[in-house]
């Protein structure tokens, strides 16, 4: 199975950027691909959520599951089309 890894240094504290990739709701003010996030039910750390993203004409529509571990992770997983399999750690 593909990957990919990127790796580089930031002037920002762990905590804060657990805190931006935590607030999904936000994504389509600052990520130009978002184009909708709902969390659809929610419970302590875990969150189900409908999503679409896209460019230009093509989009995709998709259910996800996210488990915030606060400050060391966040848990996302799919099975939605258009993926077979999706797991972001």
């Amino acid at each position: 199975m593909p990957s990919h890894k990127v790796s580089c240094a930031l002037s920002h504290k762990p905590e804060q950027l657990f805190d931006l990739a935590a607030d999904v709701e936000r994504y389509p003010k600052f990520l130009p691909w978002w184009i909708a996030a709902r969390i659809r039910k929610r419970d302590r750390d875990v969150y189900y959520m409908d999503q679409v993203v896209g460019f230009g004409i093509v989009r995709a529509s998709f259910s996800s599951k996210t488990v915030l571990r606060h400050p060391e992770r966040i848990d996302v997983t799919s099975t939605d089309r258009p993926f077979r399999h999706f797991n972001l750690s």
